[in-house]
């Protein structure tokens, strides 16, 4: 048994991620969204990881925290009063497998881009460490939130998720946890799976590439009873549209892709980043890459086989 978990990352204080969950055995699907309207322009910091200021990580751990506690309340057990809901999760169900919509690492210093990042579709690149934090803390001077730039803010706040399921101390930590599954002939699959296990998504290319065993077992999980989340819920028309697109992905094989701009496309984002973890334990996952060196040190996306 396991229980499955997709994060959609997003940023600005608008929404932290949108998440979307599942259990091995239970007929619900359950989808949320955490937020933290008081927080806006984050401080980025050069030197720690996960390289936001203390109020940023304790607003996205908070969220994170109440969203678990919340969600193992509906599903048992219920979480004791000072106990930590993640150590629940494990006692009661074996194994936890989250997904996330975000960089697991950094390029290697002087390449523009991650090498499993070469090996997918059209994506916002990872540059290397030093690189990449300058162009955080250059965004905040100028307070500029536009799209392009809240990727900046999209990738910490995974980074963040990354670090509290796994408690990782580094982002060297963090690459490697997404790749440590990863076998000869670059595939994943877990029969048994214990303990936390973190997969990088890329629902962009999950959509394009998803073979008819891997949809077939998308759409039983499409086809479940959909839930919120108390403590992330989300807007009720979102949850309505989020479940007339689910009946469709049921249905049909062209429903399988995200709605540009649209709150639904961050559910169904969410979503496709949690199938990664029921697709490990049937059908398997392939990483994107050819270098086992370079993804064990910079992460590797995953997606189904």
């Amino acid at each position: 048994m396991a229980l499955h978990l997709g994060f959609d990352p997003g940023g600005t204080g608008k929404k932290l991620a949108h998440v979307t969950a599942a259990l091995d055995g239970d007929e619900r699907l359950f989808v949320g969204r955490l937020r933290d309207r008081a927080l806006l322009l984050p401080v980025f910091q050069r030197a720690t990881f996960p390289y936001l200021d203390g109020a940023s990580v304790a607003a996205i751990e908070g969220a994170l925290s109440a969203m678990l506690a919340s969600l193992l309340a509906e599903i048992g057990p219920d979480v004791p009063a000072g106990a930590d809901p993640r150590e629940v999760a494990l006692d009661r169900y074996g194994a936890v497998i989250v997904s996330v919509d975000a960089s697991s690492g950094f390029a290697v210093p002087g390449s523009g881009r991650r090498h499993t990042e070469g090996c997918v579709g059209a994506n916002f690149n990872t540059p290397d460490e030093s690189r990449f934090l300058a162009s955080a803390v250059e965004w905040h001077r100028l307070e500029n939130v536009t799209p392009l730039n809240q990727r900046v803010y999209w990738k910490l706040v995974g980074f963040t998720i990354y670090r509290w399921f796994t408690r990782a101390r580094s982002a060297a930590q963090v690459a490697a946890a997404a790749a440590r599954r990863i076998g000869p002939g670059f595939t994943v699959t877990l029969e048994r799976p214990t303990g936390v296990t973190i997969f990088e998504s890329f629902p962009s290319e999950t959509y394009r590439g998803t073979r008819r065993e891997a949809l077939a077992v998308a759409r039983s999980f499409a086809g479940r009873r959909l839930a919120p989340i108390p403590d992330a819920p989300l807007h009720a028309s979102t949850l309505a549209t989020f479940a007339e697109r689910l009946r469709l992905v049921a249905r049909r094989k062209d429903a399988w892709a995200r709605s540009r701009g649209k709150a639904v496309g961050d559910c169904l984002d969410a979503f496709s980043s949690m199938m990664l973890g029921p697709w490990s334990t049937t059908i398997g996952l392939a990483a994107r890459g050819d270098s086992p060196a370079l993804m064990a040190a910079e992460g590797a996306i995953v997606v189904p086989r």
